[in-house]
């Protein structure tokens, strides 16, 4: 599953960084954004002392660093990288 997980994100960020994909970033975005209701639900009880406190900061990191990338998506660069100035220019 990890390994599944792993390429699965190697491809996305591939598919944005090679074929400027706009369905993958908001495919990142989501899964992101996930990622954050998934630690907003464990949260809670890992604090409690259900689970350990190396696994809690992993996932912070983790999420925390998924954060920081889905939003260097938004940035002006990236956007003229993904085409979406000149569409909403045409528009």
């Amino acid at each position: 599953a990890l390994v599944l997980s792993a390429a699965i994100t190697l491809a996305l960020w591939w598919s944005i960084t090679r074929g400027a994909s706009r369905l993958a970033k908001w495919i990142v975005v989501v899964l992101t954004a996930l990622a954050v209701l998934r630690l907003l639900i464990s949260l809670p009880s890992a604090l409690q002392g259900s689970g350990s406190i190396g696994a809690l900061l992993l996932m912070l990191g983790t999420v925390g660093l998924s954060i920081m990338a889905a939003l260097q998506l938004f940035h002006p660069d990236s956007r003229a990288w993904l085409g979406e100035d000149a569409a909403e220019d045409a528009a």
